[in-house]
């Protein structure tokens, strides 16, 4: 049976998939990040991470670095950690795969 060239890069993908726990300091924000929110929004952002913990992830560029740094989820980063998350797991993909963060806490 003849291996597709679409399955077979969907196996290359899933060998390259890689993931680790790294430190949140380990992350960058975007020096030139122009979205400041408002005053508002920091409060809605920082209140919903205390109250319901972190529920999406954050973008990141990690070609060519040892830090990431973040492309999308600027104020989520700033926010985790002022709430006192340390901890982040990065999946490293090169975005054709869907990053799906699964709360074994929550229920459906």
């Amino acid at each position: 049976m003849a291996v597709s060239s679409r399955d077979l890069a969907r196996d290359m993908e899933k060998e390259m998939t890689k993931t680790e726990t790294r430190s949140i300091e380990d992350l960058l924000p975007d020096p030139n990040n122009v979205n400041r929110h408002t005053q508002r929004g920091h409060g809605l952002v920082e209140n919903s991470i205390r109250r319901r913990g972190v529920g999406r992830g954050i973008l990141a560029a990690g070609k060519n670095t040892d830090k990431p740094v973040i492309m999308a989820g600027n104020l989520t980063h700033e926010k985790a950690r002022d709430a006192g998350i340390s901890e982040v797991v990065f999946v490293h993909t090169t975005g054709n795969q869907l990053v799906v963060n699964v709360r074994d806490d929550l229920d459906p």
